[in-house]
């Protein structure tokens, strides 16, 4: 199996249907009223050239006493249906997160 991982500067909702299957409200959170946030960083998984999963970071700014900071935390992670049982999902978040480092710079 081929896996590479993209760093997209965005996040169309094209590639959400990718993953997705086109499905309006694949985590089933609608009703609660949730809104999601706009993620600030993209990392998109494919295997053998389709997108298979996508992990986005936000940007968080931290202050420890005087000293502010800024972090990068896991906004979501979303991983194809046809493909959550295989090394996909399990290689996904490592691959992202190995990238991230220079992230909040």
């Amino acid at each position: 199996m081929s896996l590479s991982v993209t760093r997209p500067a965005r996040y169309p909702s094209a590639d959400r249907d990718q993953i997705t299957g086109g499905i309006a409200d694949p985590f089933e959170v609608a009703a609660t009223g949730l809104e999601w946030r706009d993620k600030d960083v993209h990392f998109g998984i494919r295997r053998q050239g389709r997108l298979g999963a996508h992990a986005g970071f936000v940007h968080v700014p931290l202050s420890v006493g005087a000293v502010s900071l800024r972090a990068v935390g896991v906004g979501g992670v979303v991983v194809a249906s046809e493909t959550a049982c295989g090394r996909l999902p399990s290689e996904s978040g490592p691959a992202s997160a190995d990238r991230t480092p220079t992230v909040g710079r």
